[in-house]
C-alpha cells in the first residue's frame, strides 16, 4: 500500500512545531504518510499545481507569500469566494426577526446577522491591502485544492479572531469542508491546534485513486 500524500499549510512557528511533532508521532505508531509543507498561499498554490496529494490541511490566516502584503487581485479574489453578504451594508432581517416563513439559506441567523455588521464595521478589505491584517487565504488553497478534487480540512483557533473568521466558516459550512477548531472562547486556546483531530479527519477522507 502507498503512502499517502498530504500538504500541510501554516505559517506559525510554533504551530508547524507542533504538526510536526504529530506527524512523527503518527509515523511512530505506523501511518504511512509523506508530508510537504507550506508557510504561505504562493508556495502552497504552486505545490497543489504541481504535485499530488491525497488530502490538505490548511491554516485559515496565511500570508500570500513571505513578508510581503497580499496583492490586490489576490484580496480581490479572497473576497469573491467568501460570502458575499459580509462585505455589503448590514440590513435589518424584519422576516427573520417576525419568525415569518424563515429561509435559512438567505436569512442569517441572529448570530450571523451580528458578525456581519461587526465584519463590515471591520473594514476587512481595507486591512487585508495595507497589511494590518492577514487575509483568510486558506479559502483560496481550498478552491485550489477543490479544483484538483482533494479532501481539505481547515485547522485553525479561530475563536481569537472574533467576528473576522464568520465568512470564513460560513464558506466552510457552504462548501462542506471540515473546520477543525480549538477553543470555545475568545482567547481561549489561541496557542494551539488540533492537529491530531485535522490530521485524522484528511487521513480518513483521503483521496485513494
Amino acid at each position: 500500500m502507498r503512502k499517502l500524500e498530504i500538504l500541510i499549510v501554516e505559517d506559525t512557528p510554533k504551530h508547524l512545531e507542533d504538526v510536526k511533532t504529530e506527524v512523527a508521532r503518527l509515523k511512530e505508531k505506523g501511518q504511512e504518510i509523506n508530508v510537504a509543507y507550506a508557510t504561505n498561499y504562493t508556495t502552497a498554490r504552486e505545490l497543489i499545481a504541481s504535485r499530488e496529494f491525497d488530502g490538505i490541511v490548511s491554516d485559515v490566516f496565511i500570508p500570500e507569500s513571505e513578508g510581503k502584503v497580499s496583492s490586490p487581485e489576490t484580496i480581490q479574489r479572497c473576497k469573491e469566494v467568501l460570502p458575499s453578504r459580509y462585505f455589503e451594508e448590514p440590513r435589518n432581517y424584519d422576516l427573520f426577526w417576525r419568525g415569518v416563513e424563515i429561509d435559512y439559506k438567505r436569512n442569517p441567523t441572529p448570530y450571523e446577522q451580528g458578525a456581519m455588521q461587526e465584519f463590515f464595521q471591520y473594514n476587512a478589505i481595507e486591512k487585508w491591502t495595507n497589511g494590518e491584517a492577514q487575509a483568510p487565504l486558506g479559502t483560496l488553497v481550498a478552491e485550489d485544492a477543490k479544483a484538483k478534487r482533494v479532501p481539505l480540512v481547515f485547522c485553525s483557533a479561530t475563536y481569537h479572531h472574533g467576528h473576522k473568521a464568520q465568512p470564513v466558516c460560513t464558506y466552510a459550512i457552504t462548501n462542506q469542508i471540515p473546520f477543525i477548531d480549538s477553543g470555545s472562547g475568545y482567547f481561549e486556546d489561541k496557542d494551539r491546534k488540533n492537529w491530531e483531530k485535522a490530521l485524522q479527519n484528511v487521513i480518513d477522507n483521503c483521496k485513494t485513486d
